[in-house]
């Protein structure tokens, strides 16, 4: 089961967005990757959980986290997806 939220950029470039992302899965302790329109990060595996995968989706006024189980198998998520957001956009706030 997947998690997701929108985050408006108001008024930084998607540059300036971008490295706040980056810095804020930084401080998450996650390790991540880029590419031109996505941002990729892996939570690690957990007693409630196989691990999760977050993906930023990039567009052109905001830019969307999901977390979703990396699991295959995995149906229940135990609202580890929505903490996962909910803590992205905690922290994201916070490194204004």
């Amino acid at each position: 089961m997947a998690y997701f939220a929108n985050i408006y950029y108001d008024g930084m470039s998607i540059e300036e967005c971008s490295r706040r992302i980056c810095k804020t899965l930084t401080e998450m302790g996650l390790t991540y990757r880029e590419s031109s329109d996505q941002i990729y990060a892996l939570v690690p595996m957990s007693g409630a959980s196989w691990g999760e995968e977050m993906t930023i989706y990039f567009s052109k006024d905001y830019f969307s986290v999901e977390s979703k189980c990396v699991g295959k198998l995995q149906v229940i998520d135990w609202g580890k997806n929505k903490r996962n957001v909910n803590n992205f956009i905690k922290i994201y706030n916070q490194m204004k």
